[in-house]
Order: structure tokens, then C-alpha cells, then sequence
């Protein structure tokens, strides 16, 4: 099972990428700065998606077979909540990870790109104060 060292290091790095692209969410800047934003999308997923793989595939489901049920319980709780985010997630990076569609539609970008960031804002503090003090 992954150190929650490791996992708070991640979060650390997303959490960075996710400020570097808010950064740069500003309309007056935006389509100067697409094909910047569309390189950091295609950084920002591949690191989520290394990152929802070592929780869906070995955190998790070892974290359902715990002992304390508190933690097996709190485990699948946010197992199931995060199919959601991840479909939303995929959707979003599908859709802006060319520069042609943010230019196209900067505004939209801008408007889901605060959307998603927000979600996954969330879930990364909830992860952070909810789940991993378990572990420790």
C-alpha cells in the first residue's frame, strides 16, 4: 500500500498544477496562453490519472478489507463518490486538452475549468483531513 507520504506528496503536486492553470484563467489572456494551458491539461491528467490508479487499484481495496470498520467504511464511501469525479474529470480533459478548443470557447474553458478545479480541490482536502489521518 502507498506511504501517505507519497499520496500527500501527490496531492502537493496536483494542487500546484491546479494553481499554475488558475493562473492563467483570465479572458483578457486567455487565448494568448492556450497552447500553454492545453500542455499543462495533458500534464495535469497524466498525473491525476497516476494518481486515481494507485487509489483505485491499491489504496482502496485494501483500505475495504481493513480491520477498523471506520476505515473500511470511510474507504468505500469515497471509492464510490469518486467514479463521478473521475467520468467529470475525463470529460473536462477530453474536451480542452487541444488549444483550438479553448480558443474557440474561452469562456467555457474558463467556466468549467473553475468547476472542475473545485471538485477536485475538495476532494484532495477531504482525502487530506478525512481518510489519511486514519492511516497514520
Amino acid at each position: 500500500m502507498p506511504s501517505v507520504d507519497k499520496l500527500h506528496d501527490q496531492h502537493s503536486e496536483l494542487k500546484k498544477i491546479i494553481a499554475n492553470l488558475s493562473d492563467l484563467l483570465h479572458s483578457d489572456i486567455i487565448k494568448s496562453k492556450s497552447m500553454e494551458l492545453a500542455r499543462l491539461l495533458i500534464k495535469f491528467s497524466s498525473k491525476m490519472n497516476l494518481h486515481l490508479a494507485l487509489e483505485d487499484k491499491i489504496l482502496y481495496p485494501n483500505l475495504i478489507w481493513h480491520s477498523d470498520r471506520k476505515i473500511s467504511q470511510k474507504a468505500k464511501t469515497f471509492m464510490e463518490e469518486m467514479g463521478n469525479i473521475k467520468k467529470k474529470f475525463g470529460i473536462y480533459i477530453n474536451r480542452w486538452r487541444f488549444s483550438s478548443n479553448i480558443d474557440s470557447l474561452p469562456m467555457d474553458f474558463i467556466n468549467e475549468s473553475h468547476s472542475i478545479f473545485e471538485v477536485l480541490s475538495k476532494r484532495i482536502k477531504r482525502e487530506d483531513e478525512d481518510l489519511f489521518p486514519l492511516l497514520t
